[in-house]
């Protein structure tokens, strides 16, 4: 599943990780499709740490992993998220 979002994409690996893309940059996120009644995914803030190559110097701030996870939420809006 690929979600275009503005600059952003996220891009859900299958039943478990995801990948986040903004502009040139990405990284990936820890996560897992889920089968309960309350959520349908789990994903794992603390994941949210370090570009991938070549961006892998950039500093994530905590307001870039808000941001991360906003735009995230946004753009996966019809699932039950779960933030760990």
């Amino acid at each position: 599943m690929l979600l275009n979002q503005n600059k952003y994409r996220v891009k859900l690996k299958g039943r478990a990780g995801l990948i986040y893309k903004e502009n040139d940059k990405s990284m990936l996120i820890d996560s897992e499709m889920l089968t309960g009644q309350n959520f349908d995914i789990v994903i794992y803030y603390s994941s949210i740490k370090a570009w991938e190559i070549p961006h892998e110097k950039e500093l994530v701030s905590e307001d870039d992993k808000a941001k991360i996870r906003e735009n995230i939420t946004s753009a996966l809006n019809k699932l039950r998220i779960d933030w760990e």
